[in-house]
C-alpha cells in the first residue's frame, strides 16, 4: 500500500507499507482449549517476484520483523484483525502499489451503489502450489454476501465489524486484498480510475466462517470429537480499519520523521 505525502508540492513522497492480518505479524492460532495466543517468531520472510530473474528464478526473500529494521503497527482494538509494516522497495521488485484512492468506503457506497451481490476478486499465496521459477498468486472471485449491522466474533478474540463474502479461502490467503467491481460497471481494472469505475478496495481477507458435525464414540467414557468444514464464507476486515490505521497518531507521527529526513536529502 502506497501512502502520498500530501504535503509536499506534486505529492513526490509516496510512502509504501506492507499490509496483512494482525493473526499473521503475531502468528495467533487456537490453543488446546481453541483460546487465540500469540506464539513466538524466530523468522519471517515476504517472497517477492523480481522484475528480471536471476539465476533463472524470480522470486526473492525480504526478512520481516523480527529480523527487520521495522516494526509491526496495529489497531487500538486488539479484535480487529490488521497489521502494517514499513517496506520501502526499489524499481528492481514486480510489484503494483495501490493507494487510498481505491479505497471503497462505505460513504462512497450510495456513490457507486455497491451492494451485497456484487462482484469481489481476490488474490493470494496457494499453499499447494506457490510457482517453481517464481510467486505465482491464485486469484479468486466471489460476491458480497452480507454486511453485518453489528459486530461479530472473530477468530483473534473479541468482537469486531466485519463484512461475509461468498468466497472460498484457504489458509495463505490471509491478508490478501478484496477487489469490489460495482454491480453498475462490466468490471474494471486494479489501479486508479482512467475513465470508469474501477475495482476498488473492500477490505483485508481476514479468515473464514466453518461449519461442524460432531462425532461421538461411546465406551467406558465419552469421546467427543468435531469435523470443521470450510462453508465458503469469508470474514473481510472493511477498508475503513485499515484506512484508521493509517491516520493513527502513530503512524503519522513514523510519517512526520519521513517528510523531515526527505526535506534534508531535498
Amino acid at each position: 500500500m502506497s501512502i502520498p505525502e500530501t504535503r509536499l508540492p506534486g505529492n513526490n513522497l509516496v510512502l509504501p507499507y506492507l499490509v496483512t492480518n494482525r493473526h499473521v505479524a503475531k502468528a495467533i492460532m487456537p490453543d488446546a482449549s481453541g483460546n487465540p495466543i500469540s506464539h513466538t517468531i524466530h523468522h519471517m520472510e515476504a517472497i517477492i517476484n523480481l522484475k528480471t530473474a536471476v539465476n533463472g528464478t524470480k522470486v526473492h526473500a525480504i526478512d520481516l520483523p523480527p529480523g527487520g529494521t521495522f516494526h509491526w503497527h496495529f489497531p487500538a482494538d486488539a479484535s480487529v484483525d490488521l497489521a502494517v509494516l514499513p517496506f520501502a522497495l526499489n524499481d528492481t521488485y514486480d510489484v503494483t502499489p495501490l493507494s487510498p484512492g481505491l479505497f471503497f468506503t462505505e460513504d462512497l457506497w450510495e456513490k457507486f451503489r455497491i451492494v451485497p451481490g456484487d462482484k469481489v476478486m481476490t488474490c493470494g499465496y496457494f499453499v499447494h502450489y506457490a510457482g517453481a521459477h517464481q510467486f505465482q498468486p491464485i486469484v479468486r472471485e466471489g460476491s458480497l454476501a452480507m454486511v453485518p449491522d453489528d459486530s461479530m466474533s472473530v477468530p483473534i478474540g473479541g468482537t469486531a465489524k466485519v463484512y461475509l463474502a461468498d468466497l472460498h479461502i484457504i489458509p495463505g490467503n490471509s491478508g490478501s486484498p478484496l477487489f469490489l467491481a460495482p454491480a453498475h460497471t462490466l468490471g474494471g481494472l486494479v489501479t486508479d480510475a482512467q475513465g470508469g469505475s474501477p475495482y476498488g478496495v473492500l477490505g483485508i481477507v481476514s479468515g473464514y466462517m466453518w461449519e461442524d458435525d460432531k462425532l461421538t464414540l461411546h465406551a467406558a467414557t465419552d469421546y467427543e470429537g468435531t469435523i470443521h468444514a470450510n462453508s465458503g464464507i469469508a470474514m473481510v476486515v472493511p477498508v475503513e480499519q485499515l484506512k484508521g490505521l493509517f491516520d493513527s497518531p502513530e503512524l503519522q507521527h513514523e510519517r512526520d520523521v519521513a517528510l523531515a529526513e526527505y526535506k534534508k536529502k531535498h
